[in-house]
């Protein structure tokens, strides 16, 4: 797969040292899933993950034991409608 680097606005929220890129992340799940389903990630740190299955139309499940990557995945979230394909 060709993808660009994390995006400006993936980025707004806050950073994370290994922060994923959003794309990849859709990819993964759009190949292992259905709408509905839900995502458990145990390690979700600024919420990658959550981001890509809220676009999805995909049920989420984030474990994140550090509070400020919890605050930046709230946000990052927040900023995401359902079968987006943009998120400011």
């Amino acid at each position: 797969w060709r993808m660009p680097a994390i995006g400006r606005w993936e980025k707004t929220c806050g950073k994370h040292p290994t922060q994923k890129p959003v794309g990849i992340l859709e990819a993964l799940i759009e190949l292992v899933t259905i709408k509905g389903q839900i995502i458990l990630d145990p390690f979700c740190g600024s919420g990658s993950t959550l981001v890509a299955a809220k676009k999805l139309g995909r049920r989420y499940i984030g474990i994140e034991a550090n509070c400020d990557y919890v605050n930046i995945a709230k946000k990052r979230l927040d900023l995401v409608s359902v079968g987006s394909t943009k998120t400011n």
